[in-house]
């Protein structure tokens, strides 16, 4: 497909931008070390704002890309929307087999199944929940629908052992995740990344190569790069998760949750800087 995913490099905050979300280079590492994080303190009722965060971005970005590009055609609409998807190194949708009334859907490629399985084997339970809140946010953003219109559950996933991952939607008004509302680029103090020190490492020219390269999903929506898998994932969506994690420790347990918690959230950026720069 020639479709061209219309982003921007913002060199002064260090992210690329696609419709009002703005992107970050992360790879596997992280994104299954947050997940696991969030997903081993089962005290903590999560799947609300994991599914709902990646309803959040989907939706939000959406609605402004399919309004930029004055597309009306509902097939067109989820033709960019599955390109997107592929394109961030998620994996591969089909979304012609959803409806207004929303449908199943099936995939043999994700990122963070595949991710699961690489890092950490068989997983206990579906847990594709970026995909399941990605899914109803972009449906409802392809029928003009309000956001939180469809409910969406996952039936099946490969990191469990499955032949393939399984969602299956209702537009029943009826959304079974948080429905948010996203702050898009947000406002920004002002910001100058830190001086560089003496070293013979060129800087300038790293960033400068490193931010043109096409970095994008290949076929099968993944991004082999460094030794690692890469996305090109939503920067809101990780604030919201980790956020929510960090309010729900300290709902339930006070500073000690906090303070429980907070180095998890570190560790995964350790984990995930050790893996990518090592490669």
């Amino acid at each position: 497909m020639s479709t061209q995913i219309p982003q921007r490099l913002d060199a002064d905050h260090r992210r690329f931008v696609v419709a009002r979300e703005p992107h970050l280079l992360h790879c596997h590492h992280y994104n299954t070390f947050l997940l696991r994080s969030i997903l081993d303190a089962h005290f903590v009722d999560s799947l609300p704002f994991l599914v709902g965060a990646g309803n959040e971005v989907a939706f939000h970005q959406l609605s402004a890309l399919f309004k930029e590009a004055d597309l009306q055609d509902v097939g067109a609409r989820k033709e960019l929307a599955a390109e997107l998807y592929r394109w961030a190194g998620f994996g591969v949708l089909d979304l012609s087999t959803l409806t207004e009334e929303g449908g199943t859907l099936q995939t043999a490629h994700s990122h963070y199944s595949m991710a699961w399985n690489a890092k950490f084997g068989t997983a206990d339970a579906p847990m594709d929940h970026f995909t399941a809140g990605w899914l109803s946010g972009a449906l409802a953003a392809i029928y003009d629908r309000p956001q939180g219109q469809f409910a969406v559950r996952q039936t099946d996933d490969m990191a469990a052992g499955a032949a393939l991952n399984r969602f299956t939607l209702e537009g029943n008004g009826d959304p079974n995740y948080t429905v948010f509302a996203s702050p898009g680029l947000g406002p920004l103090t002002t910001h100058e990344p830190r001086p560089v020190p003496e070293t013979p490492v060129d800087y300038d020219g790293i960033f400068a190569a490193l931010s043109g390269m096409d970095i994008s999903g290949d076929p099968q929506g993944v991004i082999p790069a460094f030794g690692v898998y890469l996305t090109r994932h939503y920067a809101n969506y990780y604030n919201r998760i980790s956020f929510e994690f960090l309010r729900e420790m300290d709902a339930q347990f006070g500073e000690m949750g906090v303070e429980i918690a907070e180095p998890l959230l570190v560790e995964a950026g350790h984990v995930c800087a050790f893996n990518t720069f090592g490669g």
